[in-house]
């Protein structure tokens, strides 16, 4: 398999809600990825990533969860690395927890 060759983008706003929620504090963002390889495997549009979302903070790096929503033609077909996506569309809603000890 060969990596991936090619430009990408990616760019990122989120804002921590100074006031604390019961144990922790919202801190809700977007995020954009734009990707286009040199090989001419994906489209010459490239494809796009767009996110949305909310992550609750408990305690920084080491717990917390997110709820986001995720779209785009990015992951379609099997993201970057394959060279048979489709570029179709694709909606997910996801839940993550993330723990740190």
């Amino acid at each position: 398999m060969n990596g991936f060759q090619g430009d990408s983008i990616i760019s990122n706003l989120m804002y921590l809600i100074p006031k604390k929620v019961w144990i922790g504090q919202f801190q809700p963002y977007v995020m954009y990825t734009h990707v286009e390889t040199r090989a001419g495997y994906i489209s010459e549009q490239g494809q796009d990533e767009y996110e949305a979302g909310v992550n609750y903070i408990i305690d920084g790096h080491n717990a917390r969860v997110s709820l986001l929503w995720q779209g785009g033609d990015l992951s379609g077909g099997g993201g970057i690395w394959n060279p048979a996506a489709n570029g179709n569309f694709v909606n997910a809603i996801k839940v993550g927890v993330q723990l740190q000890i």
